[in-house]
């Protein structure tokens, strides 16, 4: 009853409907089981056996790989062959998935999936490691099962490094496994909701922008209001160019320099570190861009529309050539985001559909305090003894 939602609910007939099977209902009941949200109606038995292979199946190759990891113990001081290299790989997944399922089960999200892409994880690790070792200097054993290692902890690291040597061998495009717009790239996002999320078909941040928020939170467990800043951070990004994604293109945003050749001289359509737009795929504004946004304390695409109201930024009205906006978005190194670049944003997102759930939630489901006035106040005294 303390809802913001409640009065709207009872004046559409809530209460008359309250037992009435509805399509959020049935979906939490198929994840989650009746026994969660119908507890003590006698609707079957609260743990299905279908529901428990997953769990015995990761029990036993769990305990599969432990026995040969154990055998010969030797290896986790002087590793020398392929499969001593192979039980760090294990190592590195075991630990990820001992972390992931205790913080499943503290936030009440561990269900079957969970077991399954427990599995899922330390196949493709074994294999992974298998295809890299190929790669891998034969010299240095210990080397190599250090890096196994973080491979079982990062499984997509040993595909880009399989991508990139297998790109250099054919001298052939391989379609690269990074997106353009990664879901590492938001704030408050870490490897392990990452994680969760790729569970449920979300990859990047398009993806994220566009899913279903209630089917989200269902599945995920995730905080609403953490929810909702994620993807309207997402909301932002995508309509902003990428950022930097590999090593040589944070060099030559942080450094300023340009490709030069053997006379000392610029090479031809040689470009500046961070350029005004994308001018090639290794020279992104990306970094610019979101640092002069977050100097003026805009990081979601809600606080850029908060700044810069779209009936402020039409043709007749111009930025002040000396205000806080114009120095940050355009004199800042060498040029930013201009009035046009501006206006054009603030417009598409202003007309952006999926924002509307962002806004409801600001608007509606959180709600300031406000003190009442002291005149509103009754104080009411009472004689001592009178009840």
């Amino acid at each position: 009853m303390n809802s913001e939602f409640y009065a709207e609910w009872l004046g559409d007939g809530g209460a008359l409907l309250a037992q009435q099977p509805n399509i959020y209902q049935q979906k939490f009941d198929a994840y989650y089981g009746k026994s969660v949200s119908r507890s003590g109606q006698g609707d079957g038995p609260p743990v299905k056996i279908g529901a428990l292979f997953p769990v015995f199946l990761t029990t036993a190759a769990l305990a599969v790989c432990w026995a040969a990891v154990l055998w010969s113990p030797r290896f986790t001081s002087d590793p020398a062959s392929f499969w001593d290299v192979l039980k760090f790989g294990f190592l590195g997944a075991y630990s990820f998935i001992l972390q992931m399922l205790v913080r499943r089960f503290f936030q009440s999200d561990l269900r079957p999936a969970a077991y399954a892409n427990a599995l899922l994880r330390l196949i493709v690790v074994l294999i992974l490691v298998s295809a890299l070792y190929q790669i891998l200097p034969q010299g240095n054993p210990r080397g190599a099962a250090v890096i196994a290692f973080v491979i079982g902890f990062f499984p997509l690291a040993g595909m880009q490094a399989i991508q990139r040597f297998a790109a250099t061998a054919l001298r052939v495009a391989v379609p690269s496994l990074s997106p353009p717009y990664p879901l590492n790239q938001i704030d408050g996002l870490s490897v392990w909701y990452e994680a969760r999320l790729l569970e449920e078909g979300i990859e990047d941040m398009q993806s994220l922008a566009t899913a279903n928020f209630v089917d989200v939170i269902l599945h995920t467990r995730v905080p609403v209001g953490r929810l909702v800043d994620w993807v309207d951070q997402a909301h932002l990004y995508l309509h902003l160019d990428r950022l930097e994604g590999t090593w040589r293109e944070r060099k030559h945003a942080k450094t300023g320099t340009k490709p030069q050749n053997s006379n000392g001289q610029p090479q031809p359509g040689a470009f500046p570190s961070i350029a005004q737009g994308s001018v090639t795929e290794s020279s992104r504004a990306g970094s610019k861009t979101r640092t002069a946004l977050r100097q003026l304390g805009i990081r979601r695409a809600t606080d850029l529309l908060k700044a810069f109201p779209p009936d402020c930024l039409d043709p007749g009205h111009e930025l002040a050539p000396r205000s806080t906006w114009q120095k940050y978005l355009t004199d800042i190194a060498g040029g930013g985001l201009d009035q046009a670049q501006l206006r054009t944003i603030v417009r598409v997102l202003d007309n952006e559909p999926s924002l509307a759930p962002v806004w409801n939630w600001q608007e509606r489901g959180v709600r300031r305090y406000v003190q009442p006035a002291p005149d509103l106040l009754v104080v009411t005294t009472q004689p001592a003894g009178i009840g």
